[in-house]
């Protein structure tokens, strides 16, 4: 008898009270993901219209898993009970329950953010609110610390564990790791620092030292920048927040100053010209601003001409910039050639015993009978003709 007995309890369980409460609560299991898969077709039937609730469909699909399970561990306690299984597997299976039921209610909490940090997000992106976006991202890991520490105290009560003891031993230890982890701590508040100063925000170029690039996210520690040859710099927030930062993304507007050398030949009849054909160039263009919009003659290094063309130009971004540059660029170099002068070649210096090594005498030494055809010795104006509009972009 008491051999019929071991062979059929285990721990004063009945084999045949654990064989039914693994299938009840495959049943329960089954029923609920069946239920839930219901509902997940009926919301995406009703938001198949166009209704601003598209996005929950996706919200239940990424929930779904850990919900059914939610809900089955939920049942399965009062379901045995009513049945009357065994107290000692109910006893043995409740803290059980309790424990995962603590994860997975975390999980969907977590879940449920991100659903509504993208869709967040998104919106912030839609509006050109682009400063919210690095608050939106280190909030949300935040929160999700919170509930992390939310879900291990939970579990810790689940199996009996001594809160107010355990809060006071955090306590104190808490106040060891401060002081042992002093430079987490910098790291913490400079990521804290750089958000709510907007430093610089997701999606920013910015140079810090010698470095250029682009923010792709701000955590909690550090930094992470994409640079020009695309490797990724991580920067401690700590230092990122007390180093000399240059912002390019928050320009109102782009420089365009360039300085133009003609050649050394080139008449006052023909710099008369270009200063003026320059100027009206500037006042032409839409995106340049007029104020300060400006062309001077500034020096005659090595007998050539230097003309600086310094102005403001309006632009979205760098890729614009450097679209509106590059027209300006080739309309300056047109207005040169119709003035009939060049830019000066670089200046080079011959040295000689005597005058019978110049191949051209009249010509190095200013004589006024050089030959008129000579290369690059155009004195006459050419006539100003409508320019194209050059546009590298194909619209």
């Amino acid at each position: 008898m008491a051999r019929s007995r071991i062979s059929s309890e285990i721990f004063n369980v009945p084999y045949s009270h654990i064989v039914y409460s693994t299938v009840v609560y495959a049943i329960l299991l089954l029923c609920t993901l069946a239920i839930a898969r219901v509902i997940h077709l009926s919301f995406r039937r009703f938001t198949s219209r166009p209704i601003q609730l598209s996005a929950f469909p996706q919200l239940l699909l990424a929930i779904k898993t850990p919900s059914v399970i939610l809900v089955s561990l939920a049942l399965i306690l009062p379901t045995l009970e009513y049945s009357g299984v065994s107290v000692i597997l109910r006893g043995f299976l409740s803290p059980i329950t309790d424990i995962v039921s603590t994860i997975l209610l975390a999980v969907i909490v977590v879940k449920i953010i991100d659903a509504i940090v993208e869709r967040t997000l998104i919106q912030a992106r839609d509006k050109g609110s682009a400063g919210s976006l690095s608050i939106i991202s280190l909030g949300r890991r935040g929160i999700r610390l919170f509930i992390i520490f939310l879900a291990i105290l939970a579990v810790l009560a689940s199996i009996g564990f001594d809160l107010t003891t355990g809060l006071a031993a955090l306590g104190i230890g808490g106040i060891a790791i401060a002081l042992g982890s002093a430079k987490a701590i910098e790291h913490f508040v400079g990521s804290v620092t750089v958000v709510a100063d907007q430093i610089v925000r997701i999606g920013d170029l910015c140079r810090f030292g010698t470095t250029l690039g682009t923010v792709e996210d701000i955590g909690i520690r550090s930094t992470r920048l994409r640079t020009l040859d695309r490797t990724q710099v991580i920067i401690p927030n700590g230092v990122f927040s007390s180093i000399e930062i240059e912002n390019l993304t928050n320009r109102d507007m782009y420089l365009f100053r360039h300085q133009i050398h003609l050649a050394p030949r080139t008449s006052h009849q023909q710099i008369i010209f270009c200063l003026e054909e320059f100027r009206n160039l500037l006042a032409q263009e839409e995106t340049v601003d007029p104020d300060p919009a400006r062309v001077r003659l500034l020096s005659f290094l090595n007998s050539q001409p230097g003309i600086e063309i310094f102005a403001y130009i309006h632009a979205i971004d760098w890729n614009d910039f450097l679209k509106h540059q590059e027209n300006l660029l080739l309309r300056v170099m047109a207005v040169i050639g119709n003035s009939g002068t060049q830019i000066a070649m670089p200046s080079q210096q011959n040295y000689s015993s005597g005058p019978q090594n110049d191949p051209c005498p009249a010509l190095n030494t200013g004589d006024p009978e050089a030959p008129e055809d000579a290369p690059g010795m155009r004195s006459e104006v050419a006539t100003p003709v409508q320019l194209p509009l050059f546009d590298a972009v194909p619209r």
